[in-house]
């Protein structure tokens, strides 16, 4: 029997040259990758799933997308997330998925993409007081086919510390509240209610840009873009503002020391 081996040697080349390349994988928890919170507040994990391609590809270079499997219609199904205790132990805790819109998740060279998870505000606040690590692992090898990227990864575990609920929070504190609280809400389609905690971060916070940027972003995700342009205008204001007046610390604070100086220097002429 004769064996066309070269033409199966071709096919193969061609199916390799066309396998997903491996995504890049970040996972941060309330916006960090490494978070102390309290008991109460919600808890949101981020993933990010990058291209790990992330230049323009040279002329005449092959760039395949990366491309990650459905599993009951989405890819972020595929991710596996546990909290562990400081003792080791898995938490018996859900998170629940806020599931992105792709399916089937397709990212050119350059591209990236998000997946939410959360915890509850009753969900933290039957947690108890300790560390805790969240663990996250991709894989997709029971059910890639094709050009799908098959492989299992395991991301760098995100430490947690819950601690007491301090007894006066500071405005800081009470700011960072009302952005979880509206990210939360916005990550659930209540935009009435994150407006409504933006608003009281505004409050609080009134020379801030920050709660005005993220009023912007939410008034834009809720189909309001005129009202987000004029939101997004008074945070570019206040962050000029702020910009001028740290300016002019920098300068205070020069002329001050340069005054001190000029004083130690006579004061060492006239000792000489």
């Amino acid at each position: 029997m004769h064996i066309r081996i070269l033409p199966l040697l071709a096919l193969t080349a061609a199916l390799c040259a066309a396998q997903s390349p491996a995504p890049e994988l970040t996972l941060s928890v309330n916006g960090q990758t490494e978070a102390r919170f309290e008991p109460g507040p919600p808890l949101m994990v981020q993933l990010s799933a990058l291209h790990p391609h992330l230049l323009d590809p040279e002329p005449g270079e092959d760039v395949p997308p990366v491309i990650l499997p459905a599993l009951d219609n989405s890819w972020a199904n595929a991710v596996h997330l546990t909290l562990f205790n400081e003792q080791g132990e898995p938490v018996d805790i859900a998170f629940t998925l806020h599931t992105p819109p792709e399916q089937r998740l397709e990212l050119a060279h350059g591209e990236q993409a998000e997946a939410w998870w959360s915890l509850s505000p009753d969900q933290t606040a039957a947690l108890p007081l300790g560390r805790y690590l969240v663990h996250a692992v991709l894989d997709t090898t029971s059910f890639a086919v094709g050009d799908e990227w098959n492989g299992a990864v395991t991301l760098d575990n995100v430490p947690l510390i819950l601690t007491e609920a301090a007894s006066e929070p500071t405005v800081a504190d009470q700011a960072a509240g009302h952005r979880l609280s509206a990210q939360y809400a916005a990550l659930l389609g209540n935009w009435d209610e994150a407006l409504q905690h933006v608003d009281a971060w505004i409050t609080i916070q009134p020379e801030s840009g920050l709660p005005y940027a993220m009023k912007g972003d939410l008034l834009t995700r809720a189909g309001h873009p005129l009202q987000a342009a004029q939101v997004y205008t008074k945070a570019m204001d206040l962050d000029a503002a702020a910009t001028q007046a740290a300016e002019v610390h920098v300068r205070e604070s020069h002329n001050t020391l340069d005054g001190k100086i000029s004083e130690i220097l006579r004061a060492l002429a006239k000792s000489n």
